[in-house]
């Protein structure tokens, strides 16, 4: 959904646990992706929805906070160059990228893997 010029929110599909939403900036040069999803097969859905709207290879990210639903995927993008708030880093090692087993039905997470930020900003 187009909610500026050139600026798209990507809201999931109910599924009733761990959803988020994540923009998409899609650009010739750079494009952005802001937040990923929760699991590998949500975050495909993404990129997928990112390169339907011409997200190229070169993405550059930001994640606005440290939850598994707005991170787990990063990795799997492998983003040119991550950007968050500095506390993320030391958020995303105490936290959890995937609840506690029974929490949720039966998940498929697929292979989670943590990317830290590379650049990160004080306030």
């Amino acid at each position: 959904m187009e909610v500026g010029e050139g600026v798209f929110a990507y809201l999931q599909r109910d599924g009733s646990w761990y959803l988020n939403n994540a923009g998409i900036i899609p650009d010739r040069k750079l494009s952005y992706l802001i937040d990923s999803a929760a699991t590998i097969t949500r975050t495909r859905a993404l990129i997928a929805e990112a390169r339907r709207l011409g997200v190229g290879d070169r993405v550059g990210m930001v994640a606005t906070h440290h939850h598994g639903d707005h991170t787990n995927g990063n990795a799997f993008i492998d983003p040119s160059f991550l950007i968050s708030h500095a506390a993320v880093p030391d958020e995303l090692k105490q936290g959890f990228a995937v609840p506690p087993a029974g929490l949720f039905t039966a998940v498929d997470w697929g292979e989670i893997e943590l990317r830290p930020p590379d650049i990160t900003f004080a306030r």
